[in-house]
């Protein structure tokens, strides 16, 4: 058993902003006052057996910002003594949401209104969270997404007119992608319904691309969970490692799309599952897949509650500037998993090395946690120095791209967090 509280607070902004992913979108800037779904904040608190508190924050945003975890961190410390370690901040990566990051400055530019109200809303929603608690104990499941249409998008292969090597986005079957949904459960004593979920997957929330502000599926998985489980049941949704996976849908036709097919036409046939789903029908079979799991396993999973919750970080200073450091977080559910925080949009190569984890509990892979320093793509593509993701290191003003030792230093900070 342990203390919960939770809230979950309104952050969709009221004023015309810029978007913060396909910011120039054929050929047009995404600035919009118009909201097709609101954003939210939701907020866990814990404290556990030990006295040990911690907070976890899930913004329906693109991506995290250090600046943004630093106002949080420094704030909960001063005001309720809880240190930075044991603060989680993760952003669902919707791509219809507004830019807060200032590095990232060829998303959009950032609306410093926006920020500061995101601040005091994320303040007001701690506030609220730490203020109403109760005694809680959680339990967890997993289901496999067979069924659900998602697919890697990474291909390579040699121009067919220049005979360059290069990567490309296109389907492709032959890479891996993160083929489970996790599920964690918090109920109240003798409380058959549960009070709180979290739900931890990876595929990008790519479904919205017009000019609207949006929470995209993670929003419409959300609303769909809640007619389940309750309007007031907060719903936390963890992005996974999904830098290179999406949904599978039919995409506008576009220059760059007749490139991708020539591209893969000229490499092997076409992949069969090109075309799949929509917002409103992905979210339901994702809804489906967890009501599965939640009637189909009665008897869910739990850890002891003996086990010591562990909150720590480990940082590699990859371009010598403290402010570009790659972070790897280890965040402990209490009774729960381990939440393993990356600060960037990760592979799915890497979700090996936290299958691999032995930490007496599941380990979750929870990416654009507590900052985003950009693409962490797998050692293919640092090898080959090819694709998209290899060279966005400019749209994240980085000093350079990063050098293959770098699936080496992340592969080792994920296996440091087994240590004590």
């Amino acid at each position: 058993m342990f203390t919960f509280g939770y809230s979950e607070i309104d952050i969709t902004p009221q004023d015309p902003i810029v978007l913060g992913a396909y910011h120039r979108y054929r050929g047009q800037n995404r600035a919009t006052e118009q909201v097709l779904e609101p954003l939210k904040a939701t907020i866990f608190y814990f404290k556990d057996q030990q006295g040990s508190r911690s907070i976890l924050l899930s913004l329906d945003l693109i991506w995290v910002s250090e600046q943004l975890t630093d106002w949080v961190a420094e704030w909960c410390r001063d005001l309720y003594g809880i240190e930075k370690d044991n603060i989680l901040i993760t952003a669902t990566h919707s791509h219809s949401t507004p830019q807060i990051h200032p590095r990232i400055t060829n998303h959009g530019n950032i609306d410093e209104h926006y920020i500061n109200k995101l601040f005091n809303c994320v303040k007001k929603g701690i506030k609220r969270a730490i203020s109403e608690t109760t005694p809680a104990s959680l339990t967890h499941f997993s289901v496999p997404i067979n069924t659900l249409p998602i697919c890697n998008r990474v291909s390579f292969g040699r121009n067919p007119f220049t005979f360059e090597q290069v990567g490309f986005l296109a389907p492709n079957p032959s890479r891996p992608i993160d083929q489970v949904i996790r599920v964690s459960l918090i109920y109240r004593p003798e409380v058959d319904t549960p009070i709180a979920v979290l739900l931890n997957m990876a595929v990008h929330p790519v479904f919205n691309k017009k000019n609207r502000v949006s929470s995209d599926y993670p929003g419409t998985v959300r609303k769909k969970l809640k007619s389940h489980f309750g309007k007031d049941c907060p719903i936390a949704f963890l992005q996974g490692f999904s830098g290179d996976i999406k949904p599978c849908y039919t995409a506008p036709f576009s220059k760059q799309r007749l490139v991708n097919i020539l591209l893969r036409s000229s490499l092997r046939p076409p992949f069969k599952r090109d075309i799949y789903s929509n917002l409103e029908t992905f979210a339901q079979q994702t809804t489906n897949l967890i009501m599965q799991g939640y009637y189909k396993n009665t008897n869910h999973e739990t850890v002891s509650p003996d086990l010591n919750n562990q909150y720590k970080k480990q940082s590699e200073n990859l371009f010598n500037d403290k402010k570009l450091q790659l972070n790897v977080s280890r965040f402990d559910l209490p009774e729960g998993p381990s939440l393993i925080g990356i600060n960037g949009e990760v592979f799915a190569h890497y979700l090996e090395d936290i299958r691999e984890l032995n930490l007496q509990r599941p380990a979750w892979p929870v990416a654009y946690a507590n900052g985003m320093l950009g693409y962490l793509p797998d050692p293919d593509m640092l090898e080959k120095q090819t694709g998209y993701e290899y060279h966005s290191w400019r749209m994240f003003n980085l000093p350079r791209a990063f050098t293959p030792s770098l699936s080496k230093k992340l592969e080792k900070s994920i296996k440091s967090l087994e240590h004590s």
